[in-house]
């Protein structure tokens, strides 16, 4: 019978997501709340794993048109890095109402502390989709091509990819 239990919310949730009709819209003077993460873990050595904390705040200057502010926190074994920058998103529309791929970047302020404190500078291109769950909420998947300057580096060592996952929440008025 525990098989059933389990099933119950998967079928439930499924349902939920899939026919209640997510009419995501996001216009001129939203406001969207963005929590991502994400984690790496090397298999090489998996004592170096880093992992990734970041929370956004946007506004949308016109429909589908994204402007904010991103505070990214990563975390390794012996070391913190903040990252703080603006950033623009671009929602591309498709013919499913739930559905929106996007790009953008964004370039931004780096505080480090390794032993020392630094401030340096970086920036990333990304694309992604976001999938609306109901008409406010999402979950957004993206590539990250990035780029932290870091004086001494060759440029191989100061770019790297990072896929993130998260969650935003729309807040707003929508027209049905």
């Amino acid at each position: 019978m525990r098989t059933k239990t389990l099933h119950v919310p998967v079928v439930v949730l499924a349902i939920l997501v899939f026919a209640l009709p997510g009419l995501a819209q996001q216009q001129k003077g939203d406001v969207e709340l963005g929590i991502n993460g994400s984690v790496t873990v090397p298999h090489s050595d998996p004592s170096t794993t880093t992992g990734e904390i970041s929370g956004s705040l946007g506004k949308y200057i016109s429909n589908n048109n994204e402007v904010g502010g991103a505070a990214i926190v990563f975390i390794e074994k012996d070391a913190q890095l903040v990252y703080l920058n603006p950033f623009f998103t671009h929602l591309i529309k498709t013919k499913n109402p739930k559905f929106y791929p996007f790009v953008g970047g964004n370039f931004g302020f780096i505080l480090s502390h390794d032993g020392g404190t630094n401030t340096e500078y970086g920036g990333a291109g990304y694309a992604g989709i976001k999938y609306y769950l109901s008409q406010k909420f999402a979950f957004q998947l993206a590539y990250n091509f990035q780029y932290q300057h870091i004086a001494g580096a060759s440029f191989q060592e100061q770019t790297f990819s990072v896929v993130t996952f998260g969650f935003t929440y729309l807040f707003g008025k929508h027209k049905r």
